[in-house]
């Protein structure tokens, strides 16, 4: 429903208040965590509070970047250290490879080639679709 909600508002053109002190960072990032931990979907804060902040397209990326980076070895550690990877698990994993990388090369490809608004849309697009299959 958050990923929807926020996607939805995103396709309607309206404007998400402007922060300008980073402490609200804490706030954003303590909801990320709490919605990592319990559907792992650490996404939908830390990407309002980017757009609040109203970060350019260069800045988003690289802080994004970072972020999940630092979310995703944190939810690999856990699991790790809960005994939750086996086999099938590495498994299915190397046979994803191909696609992250073939997403990795053609996600570079295009960003030459979108405008950013456009872009923007299909991302919420996406999201909606994302959203409606985590939600049935």
């Amino acid at each position: 429903m958050v990923v929807i909600g926020y996607s939805i508002y995103g396709l309607s053109n309206f404007h998400l208040p402007e922060i300008e002190h980073p402490r609200w960072g804490y706030g954003f990032g303590f909801l990320s965590v709490l919605l990592s931990g319990v559907y792992n979907l650490a996404g939908p804060p830390v990407v309002i509070y980017g757009n609040c902040r109203r970060w350019e397209p260069r800045e988003f990326k690289s802080n994004l970047q970072g972020f999940f980076m630092l979310n995703s070895l944190t939810v690999i550690a856990t699991h790790a250290l809960s005994d939750n990877y086996t086999r099938t698990v590495f498994n299915h994993y190397l046979l994803a490879v191909p696609a992250i990388l073939m997403g990795i090369v053609v996600g570079i490809a295009l960003a030459k080639h979108i405008n950013p608004n456009t872009f923007r849309k299909i991302i919420l697009v996406l999201l909606i679709i994302v959203g409606l299959t985590l939600m049935f």
